[in-house]
């Protein structure tokens, strides 16, 4: 499968599917604390359980994205919705699973890129930044996908990351890593189960 291509109007890597899910949950009200979730398909499977979870004590709105740590629009679209919030507590941020035509180098100075500018764009607002999650092997899903490898030198660059900035990590890639049970059949997705044990352990470590 092609993940990415040069789109050639700009000469840009782009993903072959790009898409973008914006989510405000119960946008009138500004009384409750807020998180915006910064991430990718992982992350939108998670935004409603930890709505659900939360039972309305916070909420959980989402970007999530396809667009890669190097696409231009991904800054644009992540001040696009950071305007549009009433009210922001905490950010969460995540992107591991795309972009796969980014070496270790790239992927580290664009998360740097990234991070430095929410930090600059949301004063007093905290940032944590999540793991990602692994792959394993469609069909044998007891087996770690050979990207699994890729995405563990990922997540070192982003807890380095999160070191340079004095930033919480919360850690995926352990909460899931021993439990194949928990993937679908696609083996990069969860069940439901899977989600709940990923949204259990973001809004531990969000502790609102």
């Amino acid at each position: 499968m092609d993940f990415t291509y040069e789109e050639k109007s700009t000469g840009l890597t782009l993903e072959t599917y790009e898409w973008d899910h914006v989510w405000f949950e119960h946008a009138p009200d500004n009384t409750k604390k807020r998180v915006l979730l910064i991430g990718d398909s992982i992350t939108c499977g998670t935004k409603p359980v930890i709505n659900n979870i939360a039972h309305g004590e916070f909420y959980a709105d989402l970007l999530g994205t396809s667009k890669a740590l190097d696409n231009p629009n991904f800054i644009s679209a992540i001040d696009y919705v950071v305007s549009q919030e009433q009210r922001l507590d905490a950010i969460q941020f995540n992107n591991g699973l795309h972009g796969w035509h980014l070496d270790a180098k790239a992927y580290e100075e664009n998360y740097r890129r990234v991070i430095a500018h929410i930090i600059e764009k949301c004063p007093g607002v905290r940032v944590v930044i999540a793991l990602t999650t692994p792959v394993r092997v469609q069909g044998q899903l007891e087996k770690f996908a050979p990207r699994t490898e890729i995405v563990k030198e990922r997540n070192e660059a982003a807890k380095k990351i999160a070191s340079e900035f004095s930033l919480d990590v919360t850690d995926l890639y352990s909460a899931v890593a021993d439990r194949h049970e928990l993937w679908c059949d696609d083996a990069v997705h969860f069940l439901d189960e899977g989600y709940t044990v990923i949204a259990e352990t973001c809004i531990k470590n969000l502790r609102f």
